[in-house]
């Protein structure tokens, strides 16, 4: 990294600025990380300007302005690909949860129900399996499986369900967690891959 004469490491920027982003969108993401990490920043470029500190309302409308200008550039760039899971890896990724689970046309409820069709299909709404209470629980007022929500019981099922679960496996890997709901997505209630 090339050095000043001031001792300082000279950084080159990228022209899409941090992240691959626009810099319209990077420069508001950027002055609102470095608020985060050093406010001084507002203090001390403001008082060389007018010799007075922003007041509360000026300091919260720039704070409104840049977390709406950050979550903009996230949505613009992360919820595209955030669902998008790979129905083959998912095949891979499944034989995890085959101790527990099946899916297909010869299905069958083991230590976990089966789940064919899970993706729209009640929650604890396996008539012939015998879920724990905290699991059953959550079909009582008729809540339906979603790719969202299967994302978010595959990450903690015992901080899903709110209670104690045969379903101790936690997978934080996100995209490992898209993979297997892409997987299971495929399955009708009666274990006919639809895709």
């Amino acid at each position: 990294m090339p050095i000043t004469a001031q001792g300082h490491a000279r950084v080159k920027i990228h022209p899409a600025g941090p992240f691959g982003l626009d810099h319209k969108v990077a420069a508001p993401l950027k002055l609102r990380l470095a608020l985060r990490y050093r406010p001084s920043i507002l203090r001390t470029r403001h008082r060389s300007a007018s010799k007075t500190a922003p007041t509360l309302e000026e300091v919260a409308g720039m704070t409104r302005t840049i977390t709406v200008s950050a979550l903009a550039a996230v949505m613009m760039t992360g919820s595209a690909w955030a669902t998008d899971g790979d129905p083959a890896a998912g095949e891979q990724n499944f034989r995890q949860c085959q101790a527990c689970h099946m899916v297909g046309p010869d299905a069958a409820n083991r230590v976990g129900p089966q789940l064919n069709g899970i993706v729209g299909r009640q929650m604890a709404g396996v008539e012939d399996f015998n879920y724990g209470p905290a699991n059953a629980a959550l079909g009582e007022d008729g809540s339906v499986w979603t790719e969202e929500t299967l994302f978010e019981y595959l990450a903690d099922p015992r901080a899903f369900v709110g209670g104690a679960t045969r379903m101790t496996t936690r997978y934080p890997d996100e995209q490992f967690r898209w993979d297997v709901i892409a997987y299971l997505s495929q399955f009708n209630a009666d274990g006919e891959r639809t895709e």
